[in-house]
Order: C-alpha cells, then structure tokens, then sequence
C-alpha cells in the first residue's frame, strides 16, 4: 500500500482504529509482562539467596 500523507497512513484506509489499536494494546501487554518476569526474577533471587542463608547457618552448627 502507498499513502499520500501521514493522516492516510495513520487512517489505513478506514482500518485505523482497529489496527492502532491492536498494536498499542500489544505493546502494552508484552511491557507488562516484561515487568512481570522482573518481578519474578527478583524475588526467585531473593528466594535462592534466603535458601543459601539458611543453609550455610545449617551446615554450621
């Protein structure tokens, strides 16, 4: 497809809407769970971390 301006191409030929909004509540989602697996990240590490704690205070006594 060709358009003559940037207001027909963010027009798609009447299918705007539907496209922009497909793609920006797809960009949104991936974000989100992009922070989500951060999140989870961080607190496995948190996990592991308390787990070798406790461990080493286990193999000491």
């Amino acid at each position: 497809m060709y358009w003559q301006s940037f207001n027909e191409f963010l027009a798609m030929d009447g299918h705007g809407v539907y496209v922009w909004s497909v793609f920006f509540l797809t960009v949104l989602l991936v974000l989100g769970e992009l922070f989500s697996l951060r999140q989870l990240k961080q607190k496995t590490v948190k996990r592991f971390r308390r787990i070798r704690l406790l461990a080493s205070k286990k193999g000491s006594k």
